[in-house]
């Protein structure tokens, strides 16, 4: 085992992976969070256009399996996840391009977003494991409530600032507009790429890293706390994305809002985030993870409940506030889980087996919101069915929280 690295070391790594991180937001907040819009633009309807958030994640799920593999190959978490980003980088800057030709075919746009997911889901567990070893234990709630809090700043600033690039008329020249937004993506993610080469790699593989099989995972009694976790958030992540992956076409195609609208409410959740976040960061702090798991579960409900009241933008905007905090919520409570009920040797294999059945929920979450919106016409009252099944189907999944029960740190 290497020793603790200097605090001059610690400090420059932890600074980098808040720019990473900040970067990162930027590349989500001014071209993934634009995806379903590009399709509207480009004559995908409602359904489709929603779909082109989530279907290209089972595609993405499924080329991700090979993250063990390639940590293996490349003996190392932190170079597989470099050179993820690498692509993901290249993905972004291909819609660039395709904007700025005047566009692409539908069926382009969807294996380019599944080359981008699976990119984006690949460098996820070996960021996880990666990162446990650069931030000390007793810095970490702190840490990353701290640097969580920069990544919504980020975000916020770039979902905002694609107001003043997006035409108030949709169909006045949105191209370019679209080309600009993923150009910048696509240089965020090259600064991102850049601080992730500048940190330093402490522990390239765990002592005894192994790749678990799914079977293992599902069977054995000592992995009884991340399979119950996995089982929650799957759940949830189903039930959210029932409804999540068609708000931006219900906004654009129900409620027929300007584009400069539509980005200002989709940054309304990371105003929230970051004004949520020091009080989260301190619930971590002082009750623990799963308490503040709990905060998120629940807001989670009223978050697709709300919907269907009002079609006003200022309601719409509070409904968004309370989605931002229940989503950093469960967003920090689930980064700091992962480290309570997964070794370190065994969490690129866990988290790789995870996201596969992630992308599987995520998929049949928006396919039973895309039946309901097509059987029920895609009108308002197929969008408040969507939003009402999705609440209903949140309530349950706080039933797989309780199930789960208490865990304790690994040693």
């Amino acid at each position: 085992m290497p020793g603790p690295v200097s605090q001059t070391t610690l400090r420059r790594d932890l600074r980098a992976s808040c720019v990473d991180g900040s970067m990162f937001s930027v590349m989500v907040g001014a071209g993934e969070l634009y995806f379903p819009a590009f399709a509207f633009a480009l004559g995908a309807g409602k359904t489709a256009s929603g779909l082109v958030a989530t279907v290209p994640l089972l595609v993405g799920g499924g080329a991700q399996l090979i993250s063990p593999w390639a940590v293996a190959r490349l003996r190392s978490n932190g170079r597989w996840c470099i050179w993820t980003a690498g692509v993901q980088g290249a993905c972004v800057a291909a819609l660039a391009v395709a904007a700025f030709a005047g566009g692409l075919p539908v069926p382009w746009l969807f294996a380019i977003v599944s080359c981008y997911m699976a990119a984006g889901l690949a460098s996820g567990p070996s960021w996880t494991t990666w990162i446990e070893a650069l931030v000390p234990a007793a810095i970490r709630s702190r840490y990353f409530a701290r640097r969580t809090l920069w990544c919504h700043a980020a975000q916020l600033a770039a979902v905002a600032g694609a107001a003043a690039v997006l035409p108030a008329d949709g169909s006045s020249g949105p191209m370019t507009a679209f080309a600009a937004l993923f150009l910048v993506a696509a240089a965020a993610r090259g600064v991102s790429t850049a601080c992730l080469v500048s940190q330093s790699d402490p522990v390239p593989q765990p002592p005894g890293e192994v790749h678990l099989s799914m079977r293992q995972l599902l069977t054995d009694a000592a992995h009884q706390p991340a399979r119950r976790f996995c089982v929650y958030l799957l759940g949830t992540h189903l039930a959210v994305q029932i409804a999540l992956p068609f708000v931006t076409s219900y906004l654009l195609g129900e409620l027929r809002l300007p584009l400069p609208t539509l980005s200002l409410l989709l940054a309304v959740p990371f105003a929230a985030r970051i004004v949520a976040l020091p009080w989260l960061g301190g619930v971590a702090r002082r009750l623990g993870a799963r308490r503040l798991m709990w905060i998120g579960a629940i807001a989670f409900i009223p978050a697709a409940a709300l919907w269907p009241i009002s079609g006003h933008v200022a309601w719409i905007a509070l409904v968004q506030a309370v989605t931002g905090v229940a989503m950093a919520a469960f967003d920090l409570a689930t980064l700091l889980l992962w480290f309570e009920t997964t070794r370190p040797e065994e969490r690129t294999s866990v988290l790789t087996t995870y996201q596969f059945w992630y992308s599987a929920a995520v998929v049949l979450g928006s396919a039973v919101g895309s039946v309901l919106l097509v059987s029920l016409g895609e009108g308002r009252a197929a969008f408040v069915a969507v939003f009402l099944v999705s609440a209903a189907a949140r309530v349950l999944a706080c039933g797989l929280l309780a199930r789960a029960g208490r865990v304790a740190p690994l040693r």
